[in-house]
């Protein structure tokens, strides 16, 4: 079952991401330091103790990869969070530590929005 999730963290910050597989442990694979550096706000009881949520907001059986990619960005621009998190200022480090991470994501979206250009 191929899926579009939404991962929450405690800050309050979203990830949007797709699984080919539907695997229900699976959270995707953001910069481990831009959740680091986002953790280091909470209160120190909450970083001993917190929940990450996954929740499923589309799934197919049998949509192609290209469907599926197409279905991420729409999620992407649904919950403003082109940059992983949304409203989160990025400095150079980070965004090149972001940009490590999301070079995919970001060739999937110019793919999907390429391909819209081309037939339009």
């Amino acid at each position: 079952m191929k899926q579009i999730y939404k991962i929450t963290y405690p800050t309050g910050k979203i990830y949007i991401g797709k699984d080919s597989v539907g695997s229900h442990r699976y959270f995707g694979s953001p910069s481990m330091d831009l959740i680091n550096e986002d953790f280091e706000s909470l209160p120190p009881e909450v970083r001993k103790d917190y929940s990450i949520r996954k929740e499923i907001l589309w799934e197919s059986k049998d949509c192609s990869e290209s469907e599926l990619s197409q279905m991420e960005v729409k999620f992407i621009r649904e919950f403003k969070s082109i940059s992983g998190f949304p409203g989160k200022q990025l400095n150079s480090r980070q965004i090149t530590q972001q940009f490590n991470y999301s070079l995919s994501n970001l060739m999937r979206f110019l793919a999907v929005f390429l391909n819209r250009s081309i037939k339009n």
